[in-house]
């Protein structure tokens, strides 16, 4: 109850409804009362925004600006011819890369395909060298005493 009191006189006091009385009282109780200072310091901030808010450029301002921006001539500046430049190296450098990327990628499927091919190639032959080395007759192996070896067929 006692703080609503305050925040009405604090109301009452920027609607300049007050007396010096009422405005005694009411800073006294600033002095002690933080929620109440709070309260005051935001009164404060409103009214500071509003008479920003009503000390805004004129529109007539606004369009003289703007009439005069508009008779001057265009400026080329370096950064524009600069940038154009950059803009077209980029653009030919990325296209490039885009080039060597599909290229390289083709070319890694083709060396994968082949290494496959390969591969089968290699296991095709071990299977047919084996075949070859289980057909071969079995070999013997003698030896006589003056330790010459003799080797023959079955």
């Amino acid at each position: 109850m006692y703080e609503e009191l305050i925040f009405e006189l604090i109301n009452r006091y920027y609607e300049n409804e007050t007396n010096t009385e009422e405005e005694n009282y009411l800073f006294s109780v600033l002095s002690n009362n933080d929620e109440a200072k709070k309260y005051f310091k935001g009164f404060l901030f409103l009214q500071n925004s509003k008479e920003l808010v009503e000390n805004e450029v004129p529109y007539e301002l606004d369009e003289k600006i703007k009439k005069n921006i508009d008779k001057s001539p265009p400026i080329k500046s370096y950064s524009n011819s600069l940038n154009s430049k950059l803009t077209y190296i980029t653009a030919t450098l990325s296209v490039v890369l885009l080039f060597l990327t599909i290229l390289f990628y083709t070319e890694k499927e083709n060396f994968k395909d082949e290494f496959i091919n390969a591969s089968k190639s290699n296991a095709k032959q071990e299977r047919i060298i084996e075949a070859l080395y289980q057909s071969l007759p079995s070999a013997v192996v003698e030896s006589k005493e003056n330790y010459e070896v003799i080797v023959g067929p079955l």
